[in-house]
């Protein structure tokens, strides 16, 4: 059992900080469990809805793809159909993911490296804190689930590529571990692609095209799916933001490294190790992964985003790291430091991934502050929509909470969670105009908006009732979110409706009423 040490020292810590986040939240939040992002409360919204009305949308009414990951969702379905509904169930999947990735990293280590178990211990616990896993398993969403997967997939192509096993039936066991990924995260795409690429470089063929089939099944199976629904092929959250880093980097207004992010220095130090193996002929399990992590860093920043709370880039992160860290274990010495080349070796390097200490101690604290955020404005207008709303068409758009909280018709002007919406937006139809006539054509006589996501147009003929400001915000879009009456005989009821919740509001949450108050209306705080 000693060659598990490493993994149990590891995961003791782990679980010794989420404990302790945890419970700073909730002692935020009142002994309510909720979530650094609002998406988490997306993926329970649809799991809800697929459990208990078989529809995959966030509401009950339509299909609509709004999440990149479909394992993730078919798993929460899964927990809430057996156990019931439960907010502790994104955690305990997050939280399963982070063990899954733990037990991989030690059977990579166990099996092939020579390293002593302080050194393991130090490996595995350096990746762990950099990923940061503490703040991927208090999220509460596929990211510990993708980063095992991607682990497990990436290395056990490595080993076929690097034991020249090129056989079809080598690869089955592989291409099934894609499909896994690919599922958890559409961008995983990436790497499965890459993967293929070596294959026909080494002129495997048919290995190449069955990997990449079997990867892609579960994806191109779930969007015929959708389309025969009347949804898109791909997540709408895909649709709509896909474009834009690849828009960003063609039109030269970032370059490659700007849009690599915070994992542009372990971009590099991973690419000259590949140039270094590739210089010296040295073609074995490391130079593969840190390949297929190279070039899977590529195809990612092309085209999706990274730095945004950790998440993005987190599986990438990992991957590179977490080798790059047993390449140093593999190397270091105490004599290491009588060369001074070695000195300036170290001191490169140090400054490469300098920016990754930082990061991993930036994410404690925001474990909690965000979450506490997302309790004082998502939660509570969930709540206030599911007491006064329920059953009825809403218009907002941060619509997780408030579609998994109640059972209202969520009219998402954002786009995440309606295909009329994305629609419009691919057609450049999104107009004042156009949202209006979707308004009223849903009868949604509520809106909760962010009133800087929208032209004045879209809300200057509503009734504007309230707002509601978070303090010290640091992850909501906005601080303060507002809400509307878009027909005027629904006003004064809104109005009546938002004064008696008042009371229910955190103390820090400040509110201001517009309602027959015009624009000077005091700031009203508890």
């Amino acid at each position: 059992m000693k060659k598990y040490y490493p993994f149990a020292i590891v995961l003791a810590v782990l679980c010794c900080i989420v404990v302790v986040l945890e419970f700073l939240s909730l002692r935020n939040t009142n002994g309510v469990l909720s979530y650094p992002l609002d998406d988490a409360f997306i993926h329970m919204a649809v799991a809800k809805n697929v459990a208990f009305h078989h529809i995959w949308g966030l509401s009950n009414v339509e299909w609509v793809s709004s999440s990149s990951s479909i394992l993730f969702t078919v798993l929460l379905s899964t927990a809430f159909y057996i156990f019931g509904l439960s907010s502790w169930w994104p955690l305990i999947l997050s939280a399963t993911g982070a063990v899954l990735l733990l037990l991989e990293m030690q059977r990579e280590l166990n099996q092939h490296t020579h390293l002593s178990t302080p050194r393991k211990t130090i490996a595995m616990l350096a990746t762990m804190l950099v990923a940061p896993l503490p703040f991927m398993t208090i999220l509460g969403m596929e990211h510990s689930l993708q980063m095992a997967l991607t682990l497990i997939f990436v290395h056990r192509c490595a080993t076929r590529l690097e034991n020249n096993q090129l056989a079809l039936g080598d690869w089955i066991a592989p291409a099934l571990w894609g499909a896994l990924m690919i599922s958890c995260r559409y961008e995983n795409a990436y790497t499965a692609f890459v993967v293929c690429c070596i294959l026909a470089l080494r002129k495997s063929w048919k290995s190449a095209f069955v990997l990449g089939i079997i990867s892609i099944s579960p994806v191109v199976i779930f969007g015929a799916l959708m389309v025969v629904k009347g949804g898109y092929f791909l997540p709408n959250s895909l649709i709509l933001k896909g474009k834009m880093q690849l828009i960003r980097l063609l039109n030269d207004t970032v370059s490659f490294l700007e849009i690599t992010s915070v994992i542009s220095g372990l971009f590099v130090i991973t690419g000259i190790v590949v140039a270094e193996r590739f210089r010296r002929k040295q073609f074995d399990r490391t130079f593969y992964v840190l390949t297929i992590s190279f070039f899977s860093i590529i195809l990612h920043c092309c085209s999706a985003a990274a730095g945004y709370l950790y998440r993005y880039e987190a599986y990438l992160l990992v991957l590179s790291f977490f080798h790059l860290s047993i390449l140093f274990m593999e190397w270091w010495s105490p004599d290491k430091l009588k060369d001074r080349a070695n000195w300036l070796y170290i001191l490169t390097f140090s400054i490469f991934l300098c920016n990754l200490l930082p990061r991993a101690a930036n994410s404690l604290p925001h474990a909690v502050r965000c979450s506490k955020n997302i309790y004082d404005q998502q939660y509570q207008m969930a709540l206030f929509l599911k007491q006064y709303y329920n059953h009825k068409t809403i218009a907002a758009n941060d619509v997780g909470a408030i579609s998994y909280l109640g059972d209202i018709n969520t009219l998402d002007l954002w786009g995440l969670g309606n295909n009329q919406v994305t629609r419009a937006k691919l057609h450049k139809e999104y107009t004042p105009a156009y949202v209006h006539q979707l308004i009223d054509s849903s009868q949604a006589k509520v809106a909760v908006i962010y009133e800087q996501w929208y032209l004045p147009e879209v809300y200057k003929n509503w009734h504007k009732i309230a707002s509601w400001e978070v303090s010290n915000n640091y992850i909501c879009a906005y601080a303060t979110v507002c809400f509307y009456a878009t027909v005027e005989e629904s006003a004064e009821t809104m109005y009546k409706n938002l004064k008696q919740f008042e009371a229910q509001l955190p103390r820090d949450v400040k509110v201001q009423y517009f309602y027959n108050q015009g624009n000077e209306a005091p700031l009203v705080q508890r």
